[in-house]
């Protein structure tokens, strides 16, 4: 899914995703877990200006990082990069397809037991 402005058209497209340190905590108030930690995300962000039949690509790789709220099971990506594109792609994370995408591409997630988490 797209976003979009009144003057463009934008999206993200995930090219690959590595797990830095993205671990499945267990949590002490409930049993409930989340996810948390960073990684670093590749791909490109596509925009596309109003009216135009084509669309300008922008490369991206950045230091990101994921937050898991337990008890809704909301997932929030978010680039550290604060720059012009950064701060795009941040808005494009929010993407259902975007976030299946990054959330596949950590693959399989260590568990941190209450017992051992730092949090």
């Amino acid at each position: 899914m797209a976003r979009s402005t009144d003057q463009a058209t934008y999206w993200f497209e995930v090219k690959d995703v590595r797990n830095i340190s993205v671990k499945e905590y267990e949590m002490e108030w409930g049993g409930l877990e989340a996810m948390s930690g960073d990684l670093t995300l590749w791909g490109v962000l596509h925009i596309k200006p109003k009216g135009a039949s084509w669309d300008v690509d922008f490369p991206f790789r950045g230091a990101a990082t994921v937050v898991e709220e337990p008890r809704s099971g909301t997932v929030v990506y978010s680039v550290k990069d604060q720059g012009s594109v950064g701060r795009l792609v941040n808005m494009t994370l929010m993407d259902d397809k975007v976030e299946r995408a990054i959330t596949k591409g950590l693959g399989k997630l260590e568990y941190v037991d209450q017992t051992e988490a730092t949090y």
